[in-house]
């Protein structure tokens, strides 16, 4: 990776998958070379960021993907925020060829992904952090997990159009020599075709965390809560996991 100044900043890299398997499977070996590049450009109170990545890929072809963003604070304690950007996954070789678990047919995820936001910060004494995000993300392809529990077998598959909106909520300070944080998500996975709750994906989940050092020791608890999801992608009662 390469930085120029504060502006810049520029990466290359290279990644070599190897397949070992008896099975003659099409694609045993893939190569994966990515070019990034990232501009950061500061006017007073604004700034503005945009990013751009190439990858060039044996098994599932070139892929330009990037974002931009810009930021502007309102006071030296408040900020506001907004993000578009574009992105893929592509399919791991366990997903396409894990014995009995696997789907040779998988197409990358594509998805187009947009947030803005509100960012407070305590200033001097006053030790907080307090982030709210409305995000909304939609995914062409997503691969999901399906689990069959009377045959005891499961196949990652690709569900066409799917989209998750929602909010989400971060808190951070410290009194009494103890540092607290807080999250919590709000949102609605959906299969855009069928206006399902998305399979395994909660409308809620959160988490509350604390932390205190005692000298060379650490004690800290952690608490993460879920709402209610399905192992179905049409709702199905009896598939309902509680929360």
């Amino acid at each position: 990776g390469v930085m120029v100044g504060e502006r810049q900043v520029s990466d290359i890299e290279w990644r070599s998958e190897k397949l070992s398997a008896d099975t003659s499977y099409v694609v045993r070996k893939r190569d994966t070379t990515s070019i990034f590049a990232g501009y950061v450009e500061k006017l007073g109170s604004a700034q503005l960021e945009f990013t751009l990545r190439r990858d060039e890929e044996e098994q599932f072809g070139r892929r330009n993907t990037g974002s931009v963003s810009y930021g502007y604070a309102l006071t030296p304690g408040i900020s506001a925020y907004a993000r578009a950007g574009h992105a893929f996954r592509a399919p791991s070789f366990n997903d396409l060829y894990f014995p009995f678990f696997s789907n040779p047919n998988l197409k990358p995820e594509q998805s187009d992904q947009a947030e803005a936001g509100i960012r407070l910060r305590g200033i001097g004494a006053r030790k907080y952090r307090f982030d709210v995000t409305y995000f909304e993300n939609r995914i062409d392809d997503l691969i999901v997990f399906v689990y069959d529990p009377v045959q005891m077998t499961g196949q990652p598959e690709n569900l066409s159009r799917a989209r998750i909106r929602g909010w989400e909520a971060q808190a951070e300070t410290s009194f009494v020599g103890m540092t607290v944080k807080a999250a919590l998500t709000v949102q609605r996975p959906e299969d855009r075709d069928t206006g399902n709750q998305l399979r395994s994906r909660a409308k809620r989940f959160g988490s509350l965390s604390a932390n205190r050092d005692f000298g060379k020791w650490s004690v800290s608890t952690d608490i993460v809560a879920s709402g209610a999801r399905f192992d179905s992608s049409n709702e199905a009662p009896g598939t309902r996991m509680a929360g």
